[in-house]
Protein backbone atom coordinates (compact mmCIF):
# COMPACT_ATOMS: atom_id res chain seq x y z
CA UNK A 1 0.00 0.00 0.00
CA UNK A 2 3.15 2.31 0.99
CA UNK A 3 4.61 1.60 -2.14
CA UNK A 4 2.05 2.45 -4.52
CA UNK A 5 0.54 5.62 -2.64
CA UNK A 6 4.34 6.92 -1.41
CA UNK A 7 6.61 5.92 -4.56
CA UNK A 8 6.36 6.41 -7.71
CA UNK A 9 6.28 3.18 -9.72
CA UNK A 10 5.06 2.52 -13.16
CA UNK A 11 4.11 -1.00 -11.95
CA UNK A 12 3.71 -2.89 -8.71
CA UNK A 13 3.80 -6.58 -9.14
CA UNK A 14 2.59 -8.62 -6.00
CA UNK A 15 2.79 -12.50 -5.89
CA UNK A 16 0.61 -13.98 -3.75
CA UNK A 17 0.29 -17.57 -2.35
CA UNK A 18 -1.57 -20.86 -3.54
CA UNK A 19 -5.25 -20.02 -3.64
CA UNK A 20 -6.61 -20.42 0.20
CA UNK A 21 -4.21 -18.19 1.52
CA UNK A 22 -3.89 -15.61 -1.68
CA UNK A 23 -8.19 -15.46 -0.63
CA UNK A 24 -6.97 -15.32 2.87
CA UNK A 25 -4.62 -12.34 1.92
CA UNK A 26 -7.29 -10.55 -0.03
CA UNK A 27 -10.13 -10.52 2.56
CA UNK A 28 -7.73 -9.21 5.22
CA UNK A 29 -8.65 -5.49 5.02
CA UNK A 30 -12.37 -5.93 5.27
CA UNK A 31 -12.02 -8.78 7.81
CA UNK A 32 -10.31 -6.33 9.65
CA UNK A 33 -12.55 -3.62 9.14
CA UNK A 34 -15.53 -5.86 10.25
CA UNK A 35 -13.22 -6.70 13.59
CA UNK A 36 -12.75 -2.86 14.76
CA UNK A 37 -16.60 -2.91 14.34
CA UNK A 38 -17.33 -5.88 16.55
CA UNK A 39 -19.64 -4.61 19.28
CA UNK A 40 -17.29 -6.01 22.16
CA UNK A 41 -14.46 -4.20 20.80
CA UNK A 42 -16.62 -0.98 20.63
CA UNK A 43 -17.93 -1.90 24.40
CA UNK A 44 -14.27 -1.92 25.77
CA UNK A 45 -13.34 1.33 23.51
CA UNK A 46 -15.79 3.43 25.07
CA UNK A 47 -16.79 2.17 28.14
CA UNK A 48 -13.59 3.53 29.81
CA UNK A 49 -12.98 7.18 29.51
CA UNK A 50 -10.04 8.03 31.66
CA UNK A 51 -9.57 5.49 34.25
CA UNK A 52 -12.20 4.17 36.47
CA UNK A 53 -12.87 0.84 38.05
CA UNK A 54 -14.57 -2.75 37.22
CA UNK A 55 -17.61 -1.47 38.69
CA UNK A 56 -17.86 1.13 36.98
CA UNK A 57 -17.72 -1.02 33.67
CA UNK A 58 -20.66 -3.48 35.16
CA UNK A 59 -22.29 -0.29 35.49
CA UNK A 60 -21.88 0.57 32.36
CA UNK A 61 -24.80 -0.21 30.15
CA UNK A 62 -25.93 -2.91 31.86
CA UNK A 63 -24.05 -5.32 29.33
CA UNK A 64 -24.50 -9.07 30.65
CA UNK A 65 -21.34 -10.24 28.67
CA UNK A 66 -19.25 -7.74 30.62
CA UNK A 67 -20.54 -8.49 33.64
CA UNK A 68 -19.83 -12.69 32.74
CA UNK A 69 -16.49 -11.65 31.90
CA UNK A 70 -15.55 -9.87 35.26
CA UNK A 71 -17.16 -12.75 37.05
CA UNK A 72 -15.07 -15.14 34.96
CA UNK A 73 -11.51 -13.33 34.75
CA UNK A 74 -12.01 -11.20 37.62
CA UNK A 75 -12.98 -7.38 37.45
CA UNK A 76 -9.20 -6.24 37.52
CA UNK A 77 -8.84 -8.23 33.98
CA UNK A 78 -11.91 -6.51 32.60
CA UNK A 79 -10.00 -3.38 33.63
CA UNK A 80 -6.76 -3.50 32.44
CA UNK A 81 -7.87 -5.18 28.97
CA UNK A 82 -9.93 -1.59 28.93
CA UNK A 83 -7.36 -0.01 29.58
CA UNK A 84 -5.11 -1.43 27.01
CA UNK A 85 -7.79 -1.38 24.25
CA UNK A 86 -8.02 2.10 25.09
CA UNK A 87 -4.38 2.86 24.62
CA UNK A 88 -5.18 1.35 21.20
CA UNK A 89 -7.69 3.68 20.22
CA UNK A 90 -5.13 6.39 19.48
CA UNK A 91 -4.65 3.74 16.32
CA UNK A 92 -7.79 2.58 15.90
CA UNK A 93 -8.99 5.29 13.27
CA UNK A 94 -5.52 4.74 11.61
CA UNK A 95 -5.72 0.83 11.34
CA UNK A 96 -9.43 1.48 9.92
CA UNK A 97 -8.54 3.76 7.39
CA UNK A 98 -5.88 2.49 6.31
CA UNK A 99 -8.18 -1.29 5.38
CA UNK A 100 -10.36 0.82 3.90
CA UNK A 101 -8.03 2.51 1.66
CA UNK A 102 -6.23 -0.60 1.35
CA UNK A 103 -9.91 -2.32 0.58
CA UNK A 104 -10.66 0.37 -1.68
CA UNK A 105 -7.31 0.14 -3.85
CA UNK A 106 -7.62 -3.86 -4.51
CA UNK A 107 -11.09 -3.00 -6.29
CA UNK A 108 -9.84 0.03 -7.98
CA UNK A 109 -9.24 0.22 -11.89
CA UNK A 110 -5.50 0.49 -10.85
CA UNK A 111 -5.41 -3.16 -9.90
CA UNK A 112 -5.79 -6.05 -12.04
CA UNK A 113 -5.81 -9.65 -11.34
CA UNK A 114 -4.40 -12.53 -13.44
CA UNK A 115 -4.63 -16.59 -12.37
CA UNK A 116 -1.47 -18.82 -12.66
CA UNK A 117 -2.37 -22.51 -13.48
CA UNK A 118 -1.46 -25.23 -14.92
CA UNK A 119 -3.26 -27.05 -18.08
CA UNK A 120 -4.68 -29.51 -15.92
CA UNK A 121 -8.62 -30.20 -15.15
CA UNK A 122 -7.91 -29.77 -11.48
CA UNK A 123 -5.77 -27.26 -11.49
CA UNK A 124 -7.83 -24.96 -13.84
CA UNK A 125 -10.99 -25.83 -11.47
CA UNK A 126 -9.29 -24.22 -8.30
CA UNK A 127 -8.68 -21.30 -10.73
CA UNK A 128 -11.99 -20.87 -11.82
CA UNK A 129 -13.17 -21.06 -8.15
CA UNK A 130 -10.50 -18.47 -7.57
CA UNK A 131 -12.33 -16.19 -10.08
CA UNK A 132 -15.54 -16.66 -8.97
CA UNK A 133 -14.53 -15.07 -5.70
CA UNK A 134 -12.49 -12.19 -7.29
CA UNK A 135 -15.68 -11.06 -9.24
CA UNK A 136 -17.95 -12.04 -5.98
CA UNK A 137 -15.90 -9.51 -4.02
CA UNK A 138 -16.17 -7.05 -6.60
CA UNK A 139 -12.42 -6.98 -7.76
CA UNK A 140 -10.91 -6.59 -11.24
CA UNK A 141 -9.98 -9.60 -12.71
CA UNK A 142 -7.60 -9.18 -15.78
CA UNK A 143 -7.32 -12.76 -17.11
CA UNK A 144 -5.62 -16.17 -16.60
CA UNK A 145 -1.87 -17.65 -17.45
CA UNK A 146 -1.27 -20.94 -18.20
CA UNK A 147 1.90 -22.40 -17.72
CA UNK A 148 3.72 -25.01 -19.16
CA UNK A 149 1.89 -25.53 -22.20
CA UNK A 150 2.58 -28.36 -24.17
CA UNK A 151 2.55 -28.07 -27.73
CA UNK A 152 5.02 -25.07 -29.02
CA UNK A 153 8.70 -25.83 -30.35
CA UNK A 154 11.26 -23.14 -30.28
CA UNK A 155 13.68 -22.05 -32.91
CA UNK A 156 15.99 -19.86 -30.95
CA UNK A 157 13.68 -17.01 -29.74
CA UNK A 158 10.98 -17.64 -31.69
CA UNK A 159 8.26 -20.30 -30.60
CA UNK A 160 5.50 -22.23 -33.07
CA UNK A 161 2.91 -24.43 -32.59
CA UNK A 162 2.94 -28.11 -33.19
CA UNK A 163 0.88 -29.73 -36.16
CA UNK A 164 -2.78 -30.35 -34.65
CA UNK A 165 -2.21 -33.89 -36.35
CA UNK A 166 0.37 -36.55 -36.16
CA UNK A 167 0.19 -39.70 -38.27
CA UNK A 168 2.65 -42.93 -36.48
CA UNK A 169 4.70 -44.18 -40.05
CA UNK A 170 4.21 -48.23 -40.13
CA UNK A 171 6.41 -50.11 -40.41
CA UNK A 172 7.16 -50.63 -43.78
CA UNK A 173 7.76 -46.72 -44.16
CA UNK A 174 10.24 -46.94 -41.12
CA UNK A 175 12.12 -49.40 -43.21
CA UNK A 176 12.21 -47.27 -46.15
CA UNK A 177 13.08 -43.91 -44.34
CA UNK A 178 15.84 -46.19 -41.97
CA UNK A 179 16.95 -47.14 -45.77
CA UNK A 180 18.00 -43.81 -46.76
CA UNK A 181 19.37 -42.20 -43.56
CA UNK A 182 21.17 -45.41 -42.16
CA UNK A 183 25.07 -44.76 -42.88
CA UNK A 184 27.85 -46.67 -43.78
CA UNK A 185 28.08 -49.02 -41.20
CA UNK A 186 25.10 -48.63 -39.00
CA UNK A 187 23.13 -51.39 -38.23
CA UNK A 188 19.68 -51.05 -40.50
CA UNK A 189 18.08 -53.26 -37.80
CA UNK A 190 19.05 -50.56 -34.86
CA UNK A 191 17.90 -47.24 -37.08
CA UNK A 192 14.45 -48.93 -37.29
CA UNK A 193 14.54 -49.26 -33.75
CA UNK A 194 15.45 -45.94 -32.88
CA UNK A 195 12.88 -44.18 -35.57
CA UNK A 196 10.05 -46.52 -33.94
CA UNK A 197 10.82 -45.25 -30.20
CA UNK A 198 11.01 -41.83 -31.63
CA UNK A 199 7.76 -42.36 -33.68
CA UNK A 200 6.29 -43.59 -30.01
CA UNK A 201 7.73 -40.60 -28.25
CA UNK A 202 5.99 -38.16 -30.62
CA UNK A 203 2.50 -39.81 -30.41
CA UNK A 204 2.53 -39.46 -26.85
CA UNK A 205 3.70 -35.84 -27.02
CA UNK A 206 0.90 -35.53 -29.20
CA UNK A 207 -1.42 -36.80 -27.27
CA UNK A 208 -0.67 -34.27 -23.95
CA UNK A 209 -0.51 -31.65 -26.98
CA UNK A 210 -4.46 -32.59 -27.59
CA UNK A 211 -5.26 -32.83 -24.11
CA UNK A 212 -3.46 -29.08 -23.79
CA UNK A 213 -5.92 -27.90 -26.27
CA UNK A 214 -8.81 -29.76 -24.40
CA UNK A 215 -8.41 -27.73 -21.29
CA UNK A 216 -7.68 -24.28 -22.88
CA UNK A 217 -11.34 -25.23 -25.13
CA UNK A 218 -12.85 -25.68 -21.28
CA UNK A 219 -11.24 -22.70 -19.52
CA UNK A 220 -12.57 -20.29 -22.56
CA UNK A 221 -16.15 -22.88 -22.86
CA UNK A 222 -16.23 -21.19 -18.40
CA UNK A 223 -14.60 -17.75 -19.06
CA UNK A 224 -16.35 -16.76 -21.66
CA UNK A 225 -14.85 -14.77 -24.56
CA UNK A 226 -13.92 -11.56 -22.94
CA UNK A 227 -11.22 -12.47 -20.35
CA UNK A 228 -7.49 -12.52 -21.61
CA UNK A 229 -6.18 -16.21 -21.76
CA UNK A 230 -2.41 -16.42 -22.11
CA UNK A 231 -0.31 -19.19 -22.84
CA UNK A 232 3.85 -19.51 -21.72
CA UNK A 233 4.88 -22.39 -23.34
CA UNK A 234 6.83 -25.80 -21.45
CA UNK A 235 10.54 -25.20 -21.42
CA UNK A 236 12.77 -27.76 -20.62
CA UNK A 237 15.94 -26.59 -19.39
CA UNK A 238 16.09 -24.43 -15.79
CA UNK A 239 16.01 -20.50 -16.11
CA UNK A 240 18.50 -19.83 -13.76
CA UNK A 241 20.50 -17.04 -16.07
CA UNK A 242 19.33 -13.49 -16.68
CA UNK A 243 19.22 -14.60 -20.19
CA UNK A 244 16.26 -16.95 -19.55
CA UNK A 245 14.29 -14.89 -17.18
CA UNK A 246 14.67 -11.90 -19.88
CA UNK A 247 13.23 -14.31 -22.38
CA UNK A 248 9.74 -15.32 -20.39
CA UNK A 249 9.56 -11.77 -19.48
CA UNK A 250 9.19 -11.17 -23.43
CA UNK A 251 6.71 -13.47 -23.49
CA UNK A 252 4.73 -11.86 -20.91
CA UNK A 253 4.95 -8.66 -22.68
CA UNK A 254 3.98 -10.30 -26.07
CA UNK A 255 1.17 -11.90 -24.25
CA UNK A 256 2.39 -14.95 -24.60
CA UNK A 257 2.25 -17.69 -27.28
CA UNK A 258 -0.68 -17.81 -28.34
CA UNK A 259 -1.47 -20.05 -32.01
CA UNK A 260 -2.45 -22.97 -29.63
CA UNK A 261 -5.61 -20.99 -28.14
CA UNK A 262 -6.43 -20.21 -31.93
CA UNK A 263 -6.50 -23.62 -33.05
CA UNK A 264 -8.18 -24.96 -29.93
CA UNK A 265 -10.81 -22.98 -30.73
Amino acid sequence: YEMAQERDYDLIVLDTPPTTNALDFLEAPQRLMDMLQLQPIQWFRKGVGGGGTASRWLRWGGSSLIKALGRVVGGEVVEELSTLLQDMSILYDGFKERAGEMWGLLRSDECGFFLVSAPNRSALKEALFFHHKLLESGMPFSGIWLNRVRGFYQDKHTWSALPQQFSRPDEEALEVLAKEICQDGESLEDTVVLLRDMSRHFGLEFQEVEQARKEVVFLREHLGEEPFIGLLPLIQEELHELAGLAHVGQLLLDDGVGPLLDEAM
